[in-house]
Formats: structure tokens, sequence, C-alpha cells
């Protein structure tokens, strides 16, 4: 359904669903508190939305009964909004901004590996080419479907998360619940998600959650064993999907996600500016856990801006991700 812009109030309530939302405190990438709400997330792919400018007609009158939160993910954005803005019966908090990479897969595979230098063509194929053979066997590259094949995805996914930095320092990994995995199994009996298991061997290495919108794959959360660095496992893992997708052409494109990141840049074809708009029911609690968040995030900014400037951000990273890698195995072995 398009949601047209000069009836966004009415349009809206149609792709808004139920999803509990985590307000999560950082500093820097340390993870430090988090507060839960009950949230309805408008539940649309960007290419759908209109520019925030239409959004003054947001149905804050939904604001009402257990849902304290309403969520608009990926907003199209064309200049920067304000962090906190007060309205009669809300607050319109903007955290951040930020650009989604994609890749456009309508074409061929070979025609957009075009778009790299021949020295970077041949380095990507030497990477999946030593993966291939350290491995021993042509690497196994899994997708996951279906329901039934969803228990058997987080087990390898759970199995990839806990040795991350991810998971290990921040917080994020994949959750080895029973809610997660009903989640995820509803989500493929809907056919929207897909998961992805790169093993070397018989082990699993990296993992990668694709949701599936609106004609569009979106990545989710990816993550690899650090002990397997040295093969770039990401690289080869994104390098087969994209080569998958460029093959079946059931999708018009491959998102990243948001935020910025070198792998992102790297395999792009293209990028806009978004941002994640949540309008909190006006409440003196709620006033002030969105105050106090958006002052951490404030003072994280100009810490991050500082070590910049010295020079030890990079450093800093490298180091916390070099300590957490070597909590983990020693490195892989060569499989049989």
């Amino acid at each position: 359904m398009e949601i047209p812009g000069n009836n966004l109030n009415t349009a809206v309530k149609d792709v808004l669903v139920e999803r509990p939302y985590r307000l999560n405190f950082y500093f820097g990438e340390f993870f430090v508190h988090a507060v839960n709400f009950r949230a309805k997330a408008l539940d649309a792919y960007s290419t759908r939305l209109t520019e925030d400018k239409m959004f003054r007609q947001l149905p804050v009158e939904e604001l009402k009964g257990n849902t304290e939160v309403l969520w608009l993910i990926s907003v199209p954005v064309e200049k920067k909004l304000p962090r906190i803005s007060l309205g009669p019966n809300s607050i319109r908090y903007v955290p951040v901004r930020y650009p989604r990479y994609y890749v456009d897969v309508q074409g061929t595979f070979s025609d957009y590996l075009q778009r790299f230098s021949s020295k970077t063509r041949r380095e990507l194929l030497r990477q999946v080419r030593k993966f291939e053979k350290d491995s021993g066997e042509k690497p196994t590259w899994r997708e996951f479907l279906r329901p039934d094949e969803m228990a058997e995805f987080q087990r390898a996914a759970c199995d990839v998360s806990k040795k991350t930095y991810q998971e290990r320092l921040l917080k994020k990994g994949v959750p080895d619940t029973a809610d997660y995995l009903q989640g995820l199994e509803e989500l493929a009996h809907d056919g929207r998600v897909r998961g992805y298991i790169l093993y070397y061997g018989n082990s699993p290495i990296v993992f990668h959650i694709c949701k599936v919108q609106d004609g569009n794959l979106m990545g989710l959360q990816i993550g690899y064993d650090p002990a397997f660095g040295k093969y770039s496992p990401g690289t080869v893992e994104q390098y087969l999907l994209l080569e998958k997708l460029f093959t079946e052409k059931l999708f018009k494109r491959f998102d990243f996600g948001g935020g910025e990141s070198s792998y992102k840049q790297f395999f792009a074809t293209g990028k806009a500016s978004y941002a994640d708009i949540y309008y909190y029911r006006r409440t003196v609690r709620n006033v002030f856990v969105v105050a106090m968040h958006s002052a951490l995030a404030v003072f994280s900014d100009a810490t991050v801006a500082v070590l910049e400037r010295l020079k030890l951000k990079t450093w800093l990273k490298k180091f916390f991700r070099f300590r957490y890698k070597r909590q983990s195995d020693n490195g892989p072995r060569r499989a049989a």
C-alpha cells in the first residue's frame, strides 16, 4: 500500500504494528543502560515514505493505552531536524541522522563487478578462492528461509554471535531465547526473513540476518568469528550474497541498513540520508528519559570528536576489539 503524503494521518494507521521498543543508552560503543517501552512502529520500506515534512500529520492520538512511543523507521530527511521538539501531547525525538547504503540488484553480477577496478576485482576473487582452498572445500554458504529452518539458523547464528565483540562489548548479539526464535518463525512463515550462514568446514563463522520488505532485502545484523578474520569472512559472505541476489532477481535492491561502515561504502551503488523519528507520549518521566538520553549522546559525540582530533579513536577501537578477539579461539583449524 502506498502512503500518500497528503493523507498520512489516515493511511499511516494501516501500517502501524505493535512492537516492543528498547531505548539503549551508550557512551561511545559501550552499553550503559536501557529503558523498555510499548511502541507502535511504522513498518514500511523507506522508498514508500514521503519526506519528513509530511509527518506533521502523524496520528499522535495513537499514543494511548499501553502505547508510549510511535516509531517511524528510516524516514527520508533532506535537512537536519531538531533533536527534541515538544508538542501539546507528544515529544518528537530525532537522536541521529544516518546514511543507508544499498546495491541495486537489477542487472547482472558481472556488470556490477565492473564498477570496481580490475585490481579490486582480482582481490575479491582471491579472497574467495583463498577461503575455499584453506577450508579444504568449496565454502558452505547456506540460506535459511522456512519456519522449520529457523531453529537451526538461530543455533548457528548464536554460536558465531557469542564470539563477536558486538555481543561481548556492546551487548548486541543474537538472542538465544524462545521468544526470538518465535519471531523468526513468524517472519519466515510470511516470507519476510532470510538467514545466511557461512561455514568453515562444519563450523559456522559468519551469520547474516536479512528482512524482506516491499520487494527489497534489508540487512539487519551481521557478525563473524574473529578467529577467522584473516580470511575477511564478512567480505566473502557479502560477495556470495550479492552474487546470488543478482542471479535470482527476486529483489530490487539490497539495503545494508543504517549507519556508516567501510564495507557498506565499498559494496554500495548508492546511499541516502535517513532518520528514525520517535514520538513519545508527553509525560514527566518520558521528558526526563529523552533528555538524559540526548545529553549522554551529545557528551559521547563530543568525547569521540576529541579522540578523533587526538588521533586516538581508531587506536582505542582496535584495542578493545583486539582484546575480545584474543578471548576467542586461537585460530581456525584446517578442515579435514
